[in-house]
Protein backbone atom coordinates (compact mmCIF):
# COMPACT_ATOMS: atom_id res chain seq x y z
CA UNK A 1 0.00 0.00 0.00
CA UNK A 2 1.24 3.46 -0.92
CA UNK A 3 1.45 6.19 1.53
CA UNK A 4 1.22 9.81 0.52
CA UNK A 5 2.93 12.58 2.30
CA UNK A 6 0.81 15.55 2.99
CA UNK A 7 2.08 19.00 2.27
CA UNK A 8 1.87 21.46 5.08
CA UNK A 9 -0.72 24.14 4.42
CA UNK A 10 1.69 27.05 4.85
CA UNK A 11 3.91 26.11 1.79
CA UNK A 12 2.82 27.79 -1.48
CA UNK A 13 4.08 26.59 -4.85
CA UNK A 14 4.71 29.02 -7.73
CA UNK A 15 7.00 31.79 -8.88
CA UNK A 16 7.90 34.87 -6.97
CA UNK A 17 7.37 38.32 -8.46
CA UNK A 18 11.10 38.78 -9.06
CA UNK A 19 11.30 35.54 -11.05
CA UNK A 20 8.38 36.60 -13.24
CA UNK A 21 9.94 40.04 -13.87
CA UNK A 22 13.30 38.51 -14.81
CA UNK A 23 11.56 36.12 -17.21
CA UNK A 24 9.58 38.96 -18.84
CA UNK A 25 12.73 41.06 -19.19
CA UNK A 26 14.59 38.24 -20.94
CA UNK A 27 11.65 37.57 -23.30
CA UNK A 28 11.31 41.31 -24.02
CA UNK A 29 15.01 41.63 -24.91
CA UNK A 30 14.76 38.63 -27.20
CA UNK A 31 11.72 40.10 -29.00
CA UNK A 32 13.35 43.54 -29.35
CA UNK A 33 16.46 41.99 -30.90
CA UNK A 34 14.36 39.85 -33.26
CA UNK A 35 12.28 42.85 -34.38
CA UNK A 36 15.41 44.97 -34.90
CA UNK A 37 17.01 42.29 -37.07
CA UNK A 38 13.79 41.92 -39.08
CA UNK A 39 13.47 45.67 -39.68
CA UNK A 40 17.12 45.94 -40.77
CA UNK A 41 16.68 42.98 -43.13
CA UNK A 42 13.60 44.59 -44.69
CA UNK A 43 15.50 47.86 -45.11
CA UNK A 44 18.38 46.07 -46.85
CA UNK A 45 15.92 44.21 -49.06
CA UNK A 46 14.28 47.49 -50.13
CA UNK A 47 17.68 49.08 -50.80
CA UNK A 48 18.60 46.14 -53.01
CA UNK A 49 15.30 46.50 -54.88
CA UNK A 50 16.04 50.19 -55.55
CA UNK A 51 19.56 49.36 -56.77
CA UNK A 52 18.19 46.77 -59.19
CA UNK A 53 15.60 49.22 -60.56
CA UNK A 54 18.24 51.96 -60.79
CA UNK A 55 20.54 49.66 -62.74
CA UNK A 56 17.68 48.77 -65.07
CA UNK A 57 16.75 52.42 -65.76
CA UNK A 58 20.39 53.35 -66.30
CA UNK A 59 21.04 50.47 -68.68
CA UNK A 60 17.79 51.23 -70.53
CA UNK A 61 18.99 54.78 -71.23
CA UNK A 62 22.43 53.59 -72.35
CA UNK A 63 21.00 51.02 -74.78
CA UNK A 64 18.60 53.62 -76.15
CA UNK A 65 21.47 56.09 -76.69
CA UNK A 66 23.39 53.43 -78.64
CA UNK A 67 20.34 52.93 -80.88
CA UNK A 68 20.04 56.70 -81.38
CA UNK A 69 23.72 56.82 -82.38
CA UNK A 70 23.24 54.00 -84.89
CA UNK A 71 20.08 55.56 -86.33
CA UNK A 72 21.61 58.96 -87.18
CA UNK A 73 25.17 59.76 -86.09
CA UNK A 74 25.02 63.41 -87.21
CA UNK A 75 21.81 64.11 -85.31
CA UNK A 76 23.23 62.29 -82.28
CA UNK A 77 26.49 64.24 -82.21
CA UNK A 78 24.57 67.52 -82.68
CA UNK A 79 22.74 66.78 -79.41
CA UNK A 80 26.10 66.97 -77.59
CA UNK A 81 28.40 69.93 -76.97
CA UNK A 82 32.02 70.55 -76.04
CA UNK A 83 31.04 71.57 -72.50
CA UNK A 84 28.47 68.79 -72.19
CA UNK A 85 24.72 68.99 -72.68
CA UNK A 86 22.51 67.57 -69.93
CA UNK A 87 19.10 66.03 -70.59
CA UNK A 88 16.44 64.94 -68.13
CA UNK A 89 15.09 61.54 -69.18
CA UNK A 90 12.37 61.16 -66.57
CA UNK A 91 9.42 61.46 -68.95
CA UNK A 92 10.44 59.06 -71.68
CA UNK A 93 13.60 58.68 -73.67
CA UNK A 94 13.84 61.92 -75.64
CA UNK A 95 16.74 64.26 -76.47
CA UNK A 96 14.59 67.12 -77.79
CA UNK A 97 14.75 69.32 -74.69
CA UNK A 98 18.17 69.97 -73.17
CA UNK A 99 17.78 70.71 -69.49
CA UNK A 100 18.81 69.00 -66.27
CA UNK A 101 16.15 67.56 -64.00
CA UNK A 102 14.92 69.74 -61.16
CA UNK A 103 16.26 69.11 -57.67
CA UNK A 104 13.01 67.49 -56.55
CA UNK A 105 12.02 65.92 -59.89
CA UNK A 106 11.99 62.26 -58.86
CA UNK A 107 9.23 61.39 -61.33
CA UNK A 108 10.79 58.39 -63.10
CA UNK A 109 8.93 55.42 -61.69
CA UNK A 110 7.66 57.80 -58.98
CA UNK A 111 10.97 57.47 -57.20
CA UNK A 112 13.95 58.08 -59.51
CA UNK A 113 15.60 60.91 -61.41
CA UNK A 114 17.64 60.12 -64.57
CA UNK A 115 20.04 62.61 -66.19
CA UNK A 116 22.23 62.11 -69.24
CA UNK A 117 25.16 64.33 -70.18
CA UNK A 118 26.53 64.17 -73.72
CA UNK A 119 29.97 65.69 -74.24
CA UNK A 120 31.49 66.05 -77.71
CA UNK A 121 35.20 65.23 -77.89
CA UNK A 122 37.77 64.57 -80.60
CA UNK A 123 40.46 61.93 -80.80
CA UNK A 124 44.02 62.24 -82.15
CA UNK A 125 42.82 62.01 -85.75
CA UNK A 126 40.16 64.73 -85.19
CA UNK A 127 37.31 62.25 -85.31
CA UNK A 128 34.38 63.09 -83.09
CA UNK A 129 33.16 60.84 -80.33
CA UNK A 130 30.62 61.42 -77.58
CA UNK A 131 31.32 60.85 -73.90
CA UNK A 132 28.10 59.70 -72.23
CA UNK A 133 27.45 60.04 -68.51
CA UNK A 134 24.18 58.63 -67.20
CA UNK A 135 23.36 59.37 -63.57
CA UNK A 136 20.33 57.97 -61.82
CA UNK A 137 19.32 59.34 -58.41
CA UNK A 138 16.83 58.08 -55.84
CA UNK A 139 15.90 59.09 -52.34
CA UNK A 140 15.97 56.80 -49.39
CA UNK A 141 15.08 58.19 -46.00
CA UNK A 142 17.10 61.44 -45.83
CA UNK A 143 19.83 60.37 -48.28
CA UNK A 144 20.07 60.72 -52.05
CA UNK A 145 21.74 57.70 -53.65
CA UNK A 146 23.03 57.47 -57.19
CA UNK A 147 24.33 55.11 -59.84
CA UNK A 148 26.52 56.34 -62.71
CA UNK A 149 27.49 54.87 -66.05
CA UNK A 150 30.13 56.51 -68.23
CA UNK A 151 31.03 55.42 -71.71
CA UNK A 152 32.14 56.78 -75.06
CA UNK A 153 30.54 56.23 -78.43
CA UNK A 154 31.97 57.03 -81.84
CA UNK A 155 30.56 56.68 -85.32
CA UNK A 156 32.19 53.34 -86.10
CA UNK A 157 31.60 51.31 -82.96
Amino acid sequence: MKTFKTVPKNIIFGFSLIEVLIFLTIISLFLIIAITITVQSLHNLKLTEYKILASYYTQEAFEWLKIEKETDWNAFINKSSINGTTYCLNNGLNLNLASPCGNNDFSLGNFFKREVTLKKLTDIQNNYYVNIKITLFWRERNDVNQIKIESSLNQWE
